[in-house]
C-alpha cells in the first residue's frame, strides 16, 4: 500500500491534470494518510473539495445532456413533430439546471490545494512512504 501511495503522490506532483481528477486524487490521498481525525484546516478543505467535485460532476453531466440535445436538434428539423418536441421546454429546463449547478459551484468554499498537497507530502515523508528517489 505504501508503494501505491508513493506512486500516487509522485504522479500528483509530476502531472498537471483537470481539476476533477486532481481533486479526486487529493481526497483519496488525504483519506489514505489520515490517522484518525484530520487537522481542522485539512478536514475543511477536503470537505469543500469533495462538495466541489460533486457539483462539478453534476454540472458536466447537465452540459453533456444539453450537448446531446443540441446535436439532435438539426436532425429533428426535418421532422416537424420531433422539431416541436426539441423546441419544447426541455432545453430551457436544462439551461436552468446548468445555471443552478454553476451557482452551486460558485458557492462552494475555496479550497487551498497547496495546503492539501503540503499536508499529504508531509504525512508521506513522516511515514517514510515518500523518499527522495532518483528519476526512473
Amino acid at each position: 500500500m505504501d508503494e501505491l501511495i508513493a506512486d500516487q503522490i509522485e504522479w500528483l506532483l509530476a502531472n498537471n491534470s483537470n481539476t476533477n481528477r486532481l481533486g479526486r486524487q487529493l481526497v483519496m490521498l488525504v483519506g489514505f494518510l489520515a490517522d484518525g481525525s484530520l487537522p481542522d484546516e485539512i478536514e475543511r478543505h477536503t470537505a469543500s473539495l469533495s462538495r466541489l467535485i460533486v457539483h462539478q460532476d453534476i454540472f458536466e453531466a447537465l452540459v453533456g445532456a444539453l450537448n446531446m440535445l443540441s446535436r439532435q436538434a438539426p436532425l429533428a428539423r426535418s421532422d416537424k413533430a420531433a422539431a416541436d418536441s426539441v423546441q419544447s421546454a426541455e432545453p430551457a429546463r436544462l439551461l436552468d439546471q446548468i445555471e443552478a449547478a454553476r451557482r452551486d459551484i460558485a458557492a462552494c468554499d475555496p479550497v487551498n490545494y497547496a495546503q492539501l498537497i503540503a499536508w499529504i507530502v508531509a504525512q508521506a515523508k513522516a511515514r517514510k512512504i515518500l523518499k527522495a528517489r532518483g528519476r526512473r
